[in-house]
């Protein structure tokens, strides 16, 4: 059904280019088959870290707009056309600058969760046996903790279940993937605690302990 409405879309709207900032989900690997097929160019803009998986591109190699001269080079080697690699520095971070000062730091922590089980990389039983850990050993600390879910975690009621069994009263959970309300809270929590996510890079350019 993907295949077929992009297929269509594509065709109807004369598309030349697509622009994507992810590669792994099947809109994505949809568009990246279509264009071989459809014969238009895709611009792949990384919103995490670059330079991984880059063999998804064997069919077509996308236009790829890379943050630093590292990447680059990372991409060069591994057999990336260098005709299709451009470095426009990390373009990703410019709606940062504006959290800089204009938000009121408090002693609190955020946690940034990542789809450790949606994508296969761990048991849910075992993830949620180190959350519950987690949230466990961080609440004695007497801090406000803010759980923020990334946009493909489909567990949100496991998170709030481990938080009543707990009975965790200054922890809170937030979903949604608007990168405003992502800054936001970076910005107003003093620690920032991560599994594996680029909002530590984030973190690190708004001076937070990670």
């Amino acid at each position: 059904l993907c295949y077929y409405t992009l297929r269509k879309i594509i065709s109807l709207s004369e598309t030349k280019v697509v622009v994507l900032t992810g590669k792994t989900s099947l809109f994505e690997r949809t568009i990246l088959s279509l264009s071989k097929e459809m014969n238009f160019d895709v611009v792949f803009i990384p919103h995490g870290i670059p330079c991984s998986e880059i063999d998804l591109y064997h069919q077509k190699y996308p236009y790829y707009l890379v943050p630093n001269k590292s990447s680059q080079e990372t991409l060069i080697q591994r057999g990336y056309p260098k005709d299709k690699i451009e470095n426009v520095g990390p373009v990703i971070f410019d709606d940062l600058i504006k959290y800089k000062k204009n938000v009121v730091e408090e002693e609190s922590i955020l946690l940034i969760t990542s789809p450790l089980v949606e994508d296969n990389l761990m048991f849910k039983k075992i993830y949620f046996h180190n959350v519950r850990k987690i949230l466990s050993t961080i609440s004695k600390s007497g801090y406000a903790v803010t759980i923020k879910l990334h946009p493909r975690e489909k567990n949100l009621k496991n998170y709030l279940k481990i938080i009543k069994n707990l009975n965790l009263k200054k922890t809170k959970v937030i979903c949604g993937a608007d990168r405003e309300v992502l800054y936001h809270q970076i910005a107003k929590n003093k620690i920032l605690i991560h599994f594996h996510s680029t909002a530590a890079l984030e973190a690190m350019l708004l001076d937070k302990i990670i």
